[in-house]
């Protein structure tokens, strides 16, 4: 009995062990253009990718939009697609001119 306990124990700590085995920086493939990872609680860079290259706003931008239109407005209100809004470039959901959805839909 005692030596399934000790072999049991050894096999815990190694696997433990294991699962701790930090992984090389350079075995991460990043297809962004830019990319930072933080520990959150530290603050360290664990990980960065062309960290100081000026690039447009992308999904930070969307996220911020969906932010404040739910604090400023019900996401059952229905909202009336302008011409304005229709074809812009980069990210479509194929709105049209005088198409009504509501808020929840459009986010």
């Amino acid at each position: 009995m005692k030596r399934v306990f000790t072999a049991a124990a050894g096999i815990l700590a190694l696997s433990l062990t294991a699962a701790f085995i930090p992984v090389p920086v350079c075995a991460l493939d990043v297809s962004a253009k830019s990319a930072v990872l933080m520990e959150a609680v530290s603050g360290d860079i664990i990980f960065e990718k062309n960290a100081h290259e000026r690039l447009p706003m992308a999904s930070t931008t969307k996220i911020m939009t969906a932010i404040t239109a739910l604090e400023l407005a019900d996401p059952s209100a229905l909202i009336r697609v302008s011409e304005k809004a229709c074809g812009i470039e980069g990210s479509s959901i194929y709105l049209k001119a005088g198409e009504e959805l509501t808020l929840e839909q459009l986010l």
